[in-house]
């Protein structure tokens, strides 16, 4: 037994030695508003960037829990590969739980993120896990280790699904009860900034802007909404905003779109050279008259994950996309060609953002992608369209817009998440 205590300690002792650190003296700027304190530990943020940060903050629906946070940290890099830690104040004392106001947020890769529209997501999203946990105590009195007995999961329907309670270790990214609860602050409740669009061309929008090898974010939230793609959009669930509402003591508006769009079915053609082409058009939807914004998405029927942005359409464009190869004469009267090969069992959604930035999935259309048929005199070679495709991705590195967090979590990312857990529950 003595030498199982000994071990033990050693563990926890070489456990406790890859906690990350972060240097507290290279601070380079601080703003403070009432019981708030933000910290820039990047040297792209100023004091005047903290305040606008600050404002930004204000942006996404709050309560009283807002006078619970006291810190706000950013950082330049992020040693643990993550984009955000919240440190809750919640301390447990016969049978209830008492809300402190010493939560914190920790924000990484000030230096990557360096404007607030680019890590509004982010703040947002830290956010979520504050208020959410904050106003779940105080409207059910239950913390996050017994959700399964709130309104909040009864609501949001989550009984069905493998949520995971509390045992966040064994459990994956999207399926930790606190993750949900987060990503649906951020649709419903989070800020203009923080649900940023990109704007996706398909293959006939490519090829007429001259752009053969294009590089896209496939997870902005026009993208990918939420973290679990396996449940329901938060907006699509009926009761779920009135909930997130009320848990503030506040009231808010929301109303669901009168009328969803309709998708076609998938058209396929093959081009003269073999290759696919692939056409699908969708009914508008209707909402008040308020301009509105659709994103046509794609991923494999067993891996909603793995989301491919196809196209977005917004004002007067046409309700449809093109996708796959296609070919055009440009100006000069030279045939260009923007080549695009699926393959595999896909499903393809339409998501709908109104102008408050609620977003809706229509049903999925599925269709079979099958190889284009092979010729043998292809022009281009593979290692030419990697080149391509990589001259792009350096051009749009520095421009992407934010996303939502990584669904592919590997060993290391599981580890880091257990390293968040354990600062969830380091100060209760």
């Amino acid at each position: 037994m003595k030498y199982f205590k000994y071990i033990t300690a050693v563990c926890l002792f070489l456990f406790c030695f890859t906690l990350p650190v972060y240097p507290q003296e290279n601070v380079y700027d601080v703003y403070k508003a009432g019981n708030l304190t933000i910290t820039s530990c990047s040297p792209s943020w100023r004091e005047e960037m903290l305040e606008e940060l600050y404002e930004e903050l204000l942006m996404n629906f709050h309560g009283e829990e807002i006078n619970e946070l006291s810190e706000i940290i950013i950082y330049p890099d992020s040693p643990n590969g993550v984009n955000g830690y919240y440190y809750e104040d919640i301390k447990e004392k016969n049978g209830s739980y008492i809300i402190g106001n010493k939560a914190r947020i920790k924000l990484f890769n000030g230096e990557r993120y360096d404007t607030v529209k680019k890590i509004a997501p982010y703040l947002s999203h830290e956010y979520g896990h504050h208020y959410t946990i904050s106003n779940i105590i105080r409207h059910e009195g239950k913390y996050y280790t017994d959700w399964i007995k709130t309104e909040y999961v009864s609501v949001r329907g989550l009984l069905k699904y493998p949520v995971v309670y509390g045992n966040f270790i064994d459990a994956a990214y999207c399926w930790d009860i606190t993750e949900i609860a987060a990503s649906d602050y951020v649709q419903l409740l989070g800020s203009p900034s923080a649900k940023s669009s990109m704007d996706y061309a398909d293959t006939k929008d490519d090829i007429s802007k001259g752009n053969y090898a294009p590089y896209y974010v496939h997870t902005a939230f026009n993208s990918y909404p939420q973290i679990n793609m396996f449940i329901p959009l938060a907006a699509d669930v009926e009761g779920l905003y009135e909930y997130m509402v009320s848990i503030s003591g506040k009231e808010g508006e929301f109303e669901p779109l009168e009328k969803k769009p309709v998708l076609s079915d998938v058209e396929e053609s093959v081009t003269s050279d073999g290759k696919k082409q692939y056409h699908i058009s969708w009914t508008p939807a209707k909402n008040n008259d308020d301009e509105l914004e659709y994103t046509l998405v794609m991923y494999p029927v067993d891996l909603p994950t793995n989301i491919m942005p196809i196209r977005t359409v917004s004002g007067e464009e046409e309700l449809d996309a093109t996708f796959g190869t296609v070919t055009e004469a440009d100006e000069s009267g030279n045939m260009k060609t923007a080549y695009r090969a699926y393959e595999g069992n896909y499903n393809i959604v339409l998501y709908t953002k109104d102008e408050k930035g609620f977003i809706f999935a229509t049903d999925a259309v599925n269709h079979i992608f099958t190889a284009d048929v092979p010729r043998n005199d292809d022009t281009k070679n593979e290692e030419e369209e990697d080149r391509e495709y990589n001259e792009k991705a350096e051009e749009y590195h520095e421009d992407r817009p934010l996303v939502m967090p990584d669904p592919k979590r590997s060993f290391a990312d599981c580890f880091n998440d257990f390293l968040r857990i354990i600062g969830k529950i380091a100060i209760r």
